[in-house]
């Protein structure tokens, strides 16, 4: 799943600590907050939400250094860019030209073993 994100503390402060214009995740794999995840369930593409996640489903008692303190409220604005399943999502997360250039050398030390001797090199 790839999203637009804007976090910040819910209540008093509405402080901003977070955003990105493209952040691309796994859902359900435990890659991110229980409760951003959570909130995203059912989203479909050009989506937008507004998540609001508890201290538990967050960062609980700890808080997450300076930026954000023990047993905060968060708000998220989220915009759903895209989701991949199967095998699209695994290219788009590991990466399409990754898996493109790999396929490449691939089928570049198959071919290198039948090619014929280059004559004046040692092998």
């Amino acid at each position: 799943m790839t999203v637009a994100y804007k976090g910040k503390l819910f209540g008093s402060s509405g402080k901003q600590f977070d955003q990105t214009d493209k952040w691309l995740f796994r859902k359900a794999e435990g890659n991110c907050m229980p409760g951003f995840d959570q909130g995203l369930d059912g989203a479909k593409v050009n989506s937008k939400r507004i998540v609001r996640i508890p201290p538990e489903l967050a960062y609980g008692s700890s808080g997450k250094g300076s930026v954000i303190p023990p047993n905060s409220d968060l708000e998220f604005e989220i915009e759903v860019k895209d989701i991949a399943k199967g095998l699209a999502g695994s290219a788009k997360m590991f990466g399409e030209e990754r898996i493109l250039g790999g396929l490449g050398m691939l089928a570049i030390m198959g071919i290198i073993p039948m090619l014929p001797p280059i004559p004046g090199f040692n092998q």
